[in-house]
């Protein structure tokens, strides 16, 4: 088990060019196997960070022609820890440290829908959506249809099978099943011309 420094950039903000800005330069010492929880409280006590009111994002950046990437998780420390292992100069692949309020507020403003939060997230009102409406579909479950078309949807293959019987026998003619999967069938209609 060994030890790597890290370079740490603290208190800057990221322009849109994925680069980080202004920043303060610390460093920590930890194990080459050391997990996101030994990780992220090691930063915290030596950036003097309150995890109990702030969240920690943790990103490092690989190369120029990429986006930072971002600590999560022990997978995305390990991660990290194979690349560094690579290169453990203290200034290679430095953490970018930023620091959000964990009591933020949060405003949502869609017409009738708005939140507010210390901790958790309550929402107060969530309108009905009318264009969900227009696409719910109605489910046929008689076979006694006086009106077949393409499209409709029924309960099961034995209505649609029914429904195709009574149908075929009221409009005279003939129809057979095509099988295209075990999950749908489709019917061929075939005409009889009476001269």
């Amino acid at each position: 088990m060994s030890k790597i420094p890290i370079m740490l950039k603290s208190n800057g903000n990221w322009d849109n060019y994925g680069r980080f800005r202004d920043f303060e330069v610390d460093a920590i010492v930890v194990d080459d196997n050391a997990n996101y929880g030994i990780l992220s409280s090691t930063i915290a006590e030596q950036l003097s960070i309150d995890t109990s009111d702030k969240i920690i994002e943790i990103k490092y950046i690989v190369n120029e022609n990429c986006p930072p990437m971002e600590i999560r998780n022990d997978m995305g420390v390990r991660a990290y820890m194979e690349t560094k292992k690579e290169n453990k100069n203290l200034g290679s692949y430095p953490l970018c440290i930023s620091v959000r309020d964990f009591n933020m507020e949060l405003a949502i403003n869609n017409e009738s829908t708005s939140a507010g939060s210390s901790g958790s997230l309550n929402l107060l009102e969530f309108p009905s959506s009318p264009a969900i409406e227009e696409y719910q579909s109605e489910i046929i479950t008689e076979s006694t249809q006086t009106y077949i078309e393409e499209g409709q949807v029924y309960q099961d293959k034995q209505t649609v099978a029914a429904a195709m019987k009574n149908y075929s026998v009221m409009h005279k003619f003939q129809f057979r099943v095509k099988r295209s999967s075990h999950r749908r069938q489709r019917q061929l209609m075939i005409r009889q011309c009476s001269r």
